[in-house]
């Protein structure tokens, strides 16, 4: 069994699909763990680490062999999960924005907003604990990616 150092070369110099396999599924389970316990969506995580995994190949000839290949991978993970929290959060948030007041009829728009309100509250309670510190921590603290 090749080690990291091996497969790393031998996918920038060979092109060797079959060292990428071995990286893949060498990788590839515990990519998808972090990505999952990030986000909370194991079908999302699948997908997110495969476009890992194609990113890596498609720029095969950057690769470092003196550099951990391993950490290249789970970190491109963890940042694309967090850029996906970023995202979703993003889009509630404008949904949430783009309400507007009925003129006049403020106790159907403090309604509407106590119920949306709630809505949100419920959907960050019912996010995994590391994807809900993630959150709380952009949102409540305004920390971004990097102090995360």
């Amino acid at each position: 069994m090749k080690n990291d150092h091996e497969l790393t070369t031998l996918i920038r110099d060979r092109d060797s699909m079959e060292a990428f396999d071995d990286l893949f599924r060498r990788y590839y389970p515990s990519s998808v763990a972090l990505a999952s316990a990030i986000i909370g969506d194991v079908d999302y995580a699948r997908d997110l680490a495969q476009d890992i995994f194609l990113k890596l190949w498609l720029n095969r000839s950057k690769l470092d062999p003196g550099k951990s290949v391993r950490s290249l991978i789970l970190t491109s993970v963890r940042n694309a999960s967090i850029d996906y929290l970023k995202t979703k959060r993003t889009t509630i948030l404008s949904v949430v924005g783009t309400i507007s007041e009925p003129q006049g009829d403020t106790t159907a728009s403090e309604i509407l907003q106590n119920e949306l309100s709630s809505e949100v509250d419920r959907l960050i309670e019912e996010m995994p604990p590391v994807r809900k510190k993630v959150f709380l921590m952009s949102r409540d603290e305004g920390k971004d990616r990097q102090s995360i």
